[in-house]
C-alpha cells in the first residue's frame, strides 16, 4: 500500500552457541546452516525496493542484514542500531566497532540518533519491562522517522521480536502475548496513514523451502 509504512522484521540466521575471534560470548557467528539460509534470504530480496536497512550491532545480525542488502543489489547502507540488540545480551556490550564490522559489508553506518538510554553497567540485566520499554521506543522512533510509502528492513533477534511486535501493535501485557520467530523468518508490519496497524504476515520462511525439512524451522 502506497499510504502505509511497511516494516519487514527479520530474525538473524542460525547461529553458533558461543562466540569466536575474541568477541563477547553473546556475539555469536553464523553456522554453515545459517549461511545456506542467508543465500536463500538474499534471493528472496533480489531486486526489492527497500528504503533502509537497520541491524542490531551483533555479528549474526550484521551478516543477515548484509545478505538482504546483497539481494537488494544497490549497495544500500546498513545502519547499525544498538537499541535493537537482543534481550539477555551481556550487559554493557553493544557489538564490535563499525570498522571491524565492515569486513562483513562495506557500507555500514552507525545510527546517529540515540533512541533509548542503554545501560553501560556490567551487572544490570535487562528486565522484561525494560525490554518492552526499549521496544516501544524503537517502534515510536521508526514510525516517526520514516514516512508512509517507505519500506524498511529491521534485522534483529527472537526475544526482542516478541517485545517489538507487542509494542508496535499496542498489545497490552495482560494478554500474555507470545509470537515465536524462526531464523531468517520475515514478518511484515504495516502502519497506514489512516492510523490502522496491521501484522500482514508473520514468521514467513517460504524462502527456506529448498532446505531439507528438518532444517527449515529451527529456533
Amino acid at each position: 500500500m502506497d499510504n502505509a509504512l511497511e516494516i519487514y522484521y527479520i530474525r538473524h540466521a542460525d547461529a553458533d552457541n558461543g562466540s569466536s575471534d575474541g568477541r563477547d560470548i553473546c556475539d555469536r557467528d553464523i553456522t554453515p546452516l545459517g549461511e545456506k539460509q542467508l543465500e536463500l534470504l538474499s534471493d528472496r530480496f533480489e531486486g526489492a525496493k527497500i528504503d533502509a536497512i537497520l541491524a542490531s550491532p551483533l555479528v549474526r545480525t550484521v551478516k543477515t542484514a548484509a545478505a538482504v542488502a546483497d539481494g537488494v543489489g544497490t549497495n544500500i547502507p546498513i545502519e547499525i542500531v544498538p537499541e535493537i540488540i537482543e534481550k539477555g545480551s551481556t550487559p554493557g556490550y553493544y557489538g564490535l566497532p563499525i570498522s571491524e564490522l565492515e569486513k562483513y559489508y562495506n557500507n555500514l553506518t552507525l545510527c546517529k540518533d540515540r533512541i533509548y538510554p542503554l545501560s553501560q553497567a556490567e551487572d544490570e540485566t535487562e528486565s522484561k519491562e525494560e525490554c518492552l520499554s526499549r521496544a516501544r521506543a524503537v517502534a515510536e522512533y521508526l514510525t516517526d522517522r520514516f514516512t508512509f510509502g517507505q519500506k524498511i528492513v529491521v534485522v534483529s533477534h527472537g526475544i526482542f521480536a516478541m517485545n517489538f511486535y507487542q509494542a508496535a501493535m499496542g498489545i497490552k501485557e495482560e494478554y500474555g502475548f507470545r509470537m515465536s520467530t524462526f531464523n531468517t523468518a520475515v514478518t511484515k508490519l504495516s502502519f497506514s496513514s489512516d492510523g490502522i496497524k496491521r501484522i500482514v504476515f508473520h514468521n514467513d520462511v517460504s524462502h527456506l523451502i529448498p532446505l531439507s525439512p528438518e532444517f527449515r524451522f529451527r529456533f
